[in-house]
């Protein structure tokens, strides 16, 4: 005969069997533990209650003089499972804090507000001024600030003096012929005068001299030295500029028709200093010469 088994998880009689209930954990306290038995208690068995307030201080909590016991100078530790705030002698865990408050400390070293007064007393101590100091520095400030501001004036009036004066150049010169030179690779003719040419003679037939040559080397030794200033004017048919130039303050053009070396285009410019030349008889006005526009038209280039 066969036998008939019964259904799992059924008692006697095919009724259901009850499942034992799960055995409840109990969460294990910190605290539960006599302070004797505790690893971080003191040393000593036994002592008085507030003499391991330092000794007894464990990661994240320390004990303090106070009735509750114990202050968390952390962020408290949570519970595993329903995420209970663990807790000792019943005393929850306080919320974080980012800052301890007045007595307490992030380590338990101290549990007073002395500390802390001296700390606010320090933060909040006013700063001691020193007006001599503060005087001179200001001093200071403004003779710089007044040197500088001297020093841009002067570089604006430069700048202002250079746009005014572009016409104007300054640097070493050589002369090209009695009448035109050379300065700054711009080649400049001197304005108002007229310089034999570099083969002219000049005199009588059988007393001829060069006197295109000696215009030439007359105006090379005014140009040597090395600055010279011409203000230009206007450009040629040639490409050249036209100017007047200075050299230690002299006029290189009155110059040279004061010694007789070139002739004055015009009756106003250089007129007198031409007159004194042909009455001392200087230069081209020793002898009879033939003028420089002549000279050129019967020789062409």
């Amino acid at each position: 005969m066969r036998r008939r088994g019964r259904a799992r998880g059924t008692g006697a009689g095919g009724r259901p069997r009850a499942e034992p209930a799960p055995a409840r954990r109990r969460p294990r306290s910190p605290v539960a533990r006599p302070p004797a038995a505790r690893r971080d208690g003191p040393r000593a068995g036994g002592g008085s209650p507030g003499a391991g307030r330092i000794g007894e201080c464990r990661t994240g909590a320390c004990r303090t003089g106070e009735p509750g016991g114990i202050r968390s100078a952390s962020r408290p530790r949570w519970g595993r499972g329903r995420g209970e705030r663990q807790s000792r002698k019943g005393v929850p865990w306080p919320e974080p804090s980012a800052h301890p408050r007045a007595g307490e400390s992030a380590h338990g070293r101290f549990h007073d507000d002395s500390c802390a007064r001296r700390v606010n007393e320090r933060l909040t101590r006013p700063c001691p001024i020193d007006h001599a100091h503060g005087n001179r520095v200001l001093h200071r400030m403004r003779l710089r600030d007044l040197l500088t501001a001297a020093a841009l004036l002067l570089a604006l009036a430069a700048l202002a003096a250079l746009l005014t004066r572009a016409d104007e150049i300054t640097g070493p010169a050589f002369a090209v012929d009695g009448d035109t030179l050379r300065i700054l690779d711009l080649r400049v003719r001197l304005d108002g005068i007229d310089a034999p040419e570099l083969a002219q003679t000049c005199g009588a037939p059988g007393a001829a001299w060069p006197c295109g040559a000696k215009a030439h080397h007359r105006l090379a030794q005014l140009l040597d030295v090395p600055l010279v200033t011409c203000h230009l004017r206007s450009t040629d048919a040639y490409g050249r500029r036209i100017g007047t130039c200075t050299t230690r303050g002299r006029d290189v053009a009155g110059v040279m028709v004061e010694e007789g070396l070139a002739l004055a285009l015009s009756r106003r410019t250089y007129k007198s200093a031409q007159d004194m030349a042909k009455r001392q008889r200087l230069g081209v006005w020793a002898g009879p010469f033939q003028r420089p526009a002549d000279w050129r038209a019967d020789h062409p280039r």
